[in-house]
């Protein structure tokens, strides 16, 4: 009896850690003729909480945001003689590893540049997959003894059904 107790509590434990992820954005920063641009400015803001994360571009101009809590991010590229470019609703999902290069235009500080349509962010790093399994998800699909850990089964690269 206390072991079942035992398991279960572990068992909802490591299910809300899962739910708690992280993901990350990174790329890099060129000017028009494709050359690196060193010491741009990337900043996120996560549209939910406003929590605003930084980083700078390194000589050879790329950035890493890591850690990035779950969400929707507004990203600005800023650097000096350069135009600002922003892109807006950009979603970082469980271990998503997006990358987001930016080509800089000349131009002054006061002029920006918002990207409005964009291509889905592909992940060309490696062939991982990563689903998000959603609470409307668990509340319409049906469930085996009421064990929404059974939807893993759903997701892409899960095998097996122990």
């Amino acid at each position: 009896m206390k072991f079942r107790l035992l398991l279960t509590i572990l068992s909802a434990v490591s299910a809300c850690y899962a739910q708690g992820g992280f993901g990350s954005i990174s790329g890099r920063v060129t000017d028009p003729s494709g050359a690196a641009v060193p010491g741009a400015r990337i900043e996120t803001v996560n549209v939910d909480t406003k929590i605003a994360t930084a980083a700078l571009s390194t000589e050879q101009g790329y950035y890493q945001l890591l850690q990035l809590p779950l969400g929707v991010y507004n990203i600005q590229a800023s650097g000096a003689g350069f135009k600002t470019i922003s892109q807006n609703a950009i979603r970082v999902q469980v271990s998503d590893r997006l990358t987001l290069d930016f080509a800089m235009t000349i131009g002054n500080l006061s002029e920006s540049i918002t990207v409005e349509a964009e291509a889905q962010a592909l992940r060309t790093a490696d062939a991982q997959l990563g689903e998000v399994i959603t609470n409307t998800m668990i509340r319409n699909l049906p469930q085996y003894n009421r064990d929404p850990m059974q939807l893993l089964v759903l997701s892409g690269n899960v095998q097996g059904g122990g």
